[in-house]
């Protein structure tokens, strides 16, 4: 019937010339777009039947990046044109949440009267044709050249969408939005995303699309905003190529009371289709396979999120009790689970609570978030980290690549596997690992910290202290780390007295300690003495103690504070790898930590670390090899 309406048919008092884009009433004539006219012509194709917007947009607009709003202004415009009254309508019903219904039955139009001349149709299959010969040649070109008008999408960061709903809020539905976006773009294997950290770093800063592109290393940006528009908030995102400043596509979506869930998934699925059509190379977007259909439930786990990302001791209590809520009204809701999992290790460093008590609340919580989604990366990098706290590095490896390849772009899972690799001695396996960390979250204070880590293991490499006091700036807690055994190498004592102070309140070391670290420094107290006196304050940071001694010299006190260590407490013990330990690795019970921690196991099926391969081995290396007659 569609291919009979397209020469013409009549609609209650309106005769409707699809070929020329044109209805006719009682002389007047009036003119309508072409997508207009093709939401007519669909919708007149299936009269008095429920038309799904999702299907009207497919086929009016196929392959294009548009959402619901251009179909909303493209109804209106029709009931305009029409004279139709959408509260008494007589054409076009809209059936709340489905679609739209043609009222009317069309009927078809006498084809002699209304088809053109024979004349006219030869010329538009003249028309026609050559335009297709056109069409193909440019194809063809741009199939062998991969020219496509403008530089394909390689890397975005989606800015955190602007909430001008005038409500502040109601922010963390504006911020929710913007992390459901960055974490589809995360799931496509040929598009790098720059992290959440990184992208609200630069909220409100004013800067230019070209600044945005350099200091975050993207050729394009998606930027954004959520207003109040006729009942309804209207989401509008648009892309924009950093070098040039030019828009490569915009998209808008109203969101009504009660459809967040359709929204957001709406929103993301158009996104996609927006950087596909700017030349981005973009796969089908997967689907979540948990969700909820509790409107206050997921709002809960928002405001938890936006609370999570805060880090202060304030906004973490904020969080759980948000997060717990959620999980009460909805326990299958796998995010807040998993959410849930990612704050109690957090937890440890803000709210004082105890590393074995985190660790079972993170393992409780990862369970079920894994239960009713077995493929949420936040609870698979989460349990990875676990698994690798519980010696455990096989396996926590395993999900640490599982994790990274349902989501190339996840910071954090690089940034922890490269930690896992460095306390395994794969040395520069973990150093490209967080490379690539800091590639995806080049403004987060963690990126850079334990990118200076990696580089501490360099002792020539000068980038250290730019990568720590940029750290510093951006989150003071962990800097003071890498900056005491700077400056401890440099030979300043004073400066690195003063970081190690930072450091110890940070840790929460005991002052008296403190002080002892500082006279021994400086050789104002035996340092031989040194481990006796520090007995009363290593209870908790045997690992910490360790590295002091070494870099002290006090090298059988190092080793022994490391064997001292209880696999349970939930660090990755690294340091052991400082060239400061290096007369430590070498001491007869060094291979002991080594079986104590399973490396030996771990090195004998998947190779040595790098002390064992680059340069001249070190003495343990050769005592494991006996180990398995190697």
């Amino acid at each position: 019937m569609e291919c009979d309406l397209l020469h013409g048919f009549r609609l209650g008092e309106w005769r409707v010339y699809p070929e020329r884009n044109c209805i006719v009433s009682d002389g007047r004539e009036l003119h309508l777009e072409g997508k207009i006219m093709a939401v007519l012509v669909y919708l007149c194709g299936k009269p008095r039947q429920v038309v799904p917007k999702f299907e009207l947009l497919d086929k009016v607009w196929p392959n294009q990046a548009v959402a619901e709003g251009v179909l909303t202004r493209a109804v209106y415009e029709l009931r305009r044109m029409l004279d139709d009254d959408a509260g008494k309508p007589r054409y076009i019903e809209n059936v709340p949440r489905l679609g739209y219904r043609l009222l009317e039955r069309p009927q078809v139009l006498d084809s002699a009267v209304n088809r053109p001349s024979r004349r006219m149709r030869r010329r538009l299959k003249t028309v026609s044709a050559t335009a297709m010969v056109l069409a193909a040649t440019m194809l063809a070109y741009q199939l062998l050249t991969g020219y496509s008008g403008s530089p394909r999408i390689r890397s975005v960061a989606v800015l955190p969408l602007v909430n001008m709903t005038g409500d502040s809020d109601k922010s963390y539905i504006s911020d929710g939005l913007t992390e459901e976006i960055i974490h589809v773009i995360a799931q496509q294997p040929a598009l790098s995303v720059s992290a959440r950290t990184s992208s609200f770093a630069l909220r409100n800063q004013g800067l230019t699309a070209e600044e945005i592109g350099q200091r975050l290393g993207v050729d394009s940006i998606i930027e954004g905003s959520v207003r109040n528009e006729r009942g309804v908030k209207r989401v509008t995102v648009q892309l924009i190529e950093t070098q040039s400043g030019a828009h490569r596509g915009s998209v808008s979506l109203d969101v009504a009371d009660g459809t967040l869930f359709a929204a957001q998934s709406r929103l993301s699925e158009i996104v996609i289709r927006m950087l596909g059509g700017a030349g981005a190379d973009v796969q089908s977007m997967p689907v979540s396979a948990s969700s909820t259909d509790q409107i206050e439930v997921y709002e809960l786990y928002l405001r938890g999120r936006a609370a999570l990302q805060t880090r202060s001791a304030e906004s973490l209590r904020a969080a759980r009790e948000f997060l717990l809520e959620a999980v009460h009204l909805d326990d299958d809701f796998a995010p807040a689970h998993a959410s849930l999992a990612q704050l109690h290790l957090v937890a440890r460093a803000y709210l004082g609570i105890g590393i074995a008590e985190t660790r079972d609340l993170a393992e409780a919580s990862i369970r079920k978030a894994l239960a009713h989604d077995p493929n949420n990366v936040e609870a698979l990098v989460v349990s990875a980290a676990l698994t690798a706290d519980a010696g455990n590095f096989p396996e926590s490896l395993r999900l640490f690549d599982r994790a990274i390849e349902l989501q190339p772009s996840h910071a954090i899972g690089h940034l922890w596997r490269g930690e896992v690799l460095h306390t395994l001695g794969y040395l520069q396996a973990g150093r490209k690992s967080i490379e690539t960390a800091v590639r995806l979250d080049p403004l987060a204070g963690s990126t850079n910290t334990v990118m200076a880590k990696a580089l501490s293991f360099y002792p020539d490499d000068e980038r250290m202290l730019t990568l720590t006091k940029r750290a510093q700036v951006l989150d003071a807690r962990l800097a003071p780390k890498f900056l005491t055994l700077h400056y401890f190498r440099e030979g300043d004592l004073q400066a690195f007295a003063q970081e190690l102070v930072n450091y110890n309140d940070v840790l929460g070391i005991h002052p008296e300690a403190t002080e002892l670290l500082i006279q021994a420094a400086n050789d104002e107290i035996d340092r031989d003495s040194l481990a006796d006196q520090l007995k009363p304050y290593a209870i908790r940071r045997n690992n910490y103690f360790a590295r002091e001694f070494a870099m002290l010299g006090l090298h059988s006190e190092a080793l022994d504070a490391l064997l001292r260590w209880p696999s349970h407490e939930g660090s990755f013990i690294d340091d052991m790898w400082l060239p400061e330990f290096r007369e430590v690795r070498a001491l007869p019970g060094f291979p002991e930590l080594i079986r104590q921690m399973g490396l030996d196991e771990y090195w004998h099926t998947h190779g040595p670390p790098d002390a064992c391969n680059h340069g001249t081995p070190e003495p343990f290396c050769e005592i494991i090899a006996l180990a398995y007659g190697t």
